[in-house]
């Protein structure tokens, strides 16, 4: 009976080192989404309490893994059980790596702002970077960076981005133009090419004979102006003129945000693939640690 017992302890016990031991593999391979299932399914055998640890555990494998909604759901689980501060602080950095992957910096920074004294300090300076970077905010770029990271924000700071708010205005002037201003030269030709012809299809329904294709000669006359075709003229205008011409400006506000995006991933891709890789570090040493 006593070797019966001994045989089921020592089974169960590998069982469960195996599962460990499957569990810590996915994870270091990067299959993030598998760990999670391999995790809940060990936790199950192992009749766990879920905590604070078992909720953080499964958000940060769901973050890493790029599946935000699941992570916020587990996350807003933490608020069903006691929050150590350990626990507390890993919320922080779980939710600091959300907005981080959303490109709102301003939040990441916010999330961990209080975390004194945990080794984030190296975080929140290259947060703050890459914040004022994409706003173009004059940088002091740190010593202890990469030279290849050093090169690219130094090539960035000379380059000038482009303002949509400007690009749309001169649409607005000349169509076509923002477009220009914004480097999309076929885009530019093709906003102005049918822009301009339904201005001037806007002109001709104007001064078109309503009897026929003749144009009439203008006149400053009551009779000329009350013989004007102003059904035609104002359906051309409203279906053609104005929705071409508000294309215009949109595409020119648009082209000069995807040129400024253009511009940022060739210079700050590196640094950004550097925070995200201590977000992970981080993520990963709880996982597998606590």
């Amino acid at each position: 009976m006593k070797s019966k017992m001994v045989i089921l302890i020592l089974f169960f016990s590998l069982t469960i080192l195996s599962n460990e031991t499957y569990f810590e593999k996915l994870v270091l391979e990067g299959d993030y989404y598998r760990a999670v299932e391999e995790f809940k399914r060990a936790f199950f055998i192992s009749g766990g309490e879920k905590d604070c640890s078992y909720y953080l555990k499964i958000g940060s494998l769901y973050a890493l893994s790029g599946y935000d909604t699941l992570t916020f759901k587990y996350l807003d689980l933490l608020s069903e059980v006691d929050l150590s501060d350990e626990c507390f602080i890993y919320d922080g950095i779980v939710r600091s790596f959300l907005s981080f992957k959303r490109g709102d910096f301003y939040s990441a920074i916010f999330e961990i702002e209080d975390f004194q004294d945990h080794g984030f300090d190296t975080l929140k300076v290259l947060l703050e970077l890459i914040n004022k970077s994409v706003k173009k905010e004059t940088v002091d770029i740190p010593d202890f960076l990469d030279d290849s990271l050093k090169t690219d924000l130094k090539s960035y700071e000379k380059v000038r981005l482009k303002s949509p708010e400007l690009s749309m205005i001169l649409s607005s002037l000349v169509p076509g133009l923002g477009e220009l201003y914004s480097g999309n030269f076929s885009m530019a030709f093709r906003d102005f090419t049918i822009t301009t012809f339904s201005n001037i299809l806007l002109v001709y329904s104007f001064l078109k004979n309503p009897q026929s294709f003749h144009i009439d000669r203008f006149e400053f006359s009551k009779e000329f102006f009350k013989s004007r075709d102003y059904f035609l003229t104002i359906f051309i205008y409203s279906s053609l003129v104005t929705r071409f011409q508000n294309g215009s400006k949109s595409n020119a506000y648009k082209l000069a945000e995807k040129k400024n995006e253009e511009i940022q991933k060739k210079y700050l891709t590196r640094l950004y693939y550097s925070i995200e890789n201590i977000y992970r570090k981080k993520l990963i040493d709880f996982v597998l640690n606590h």
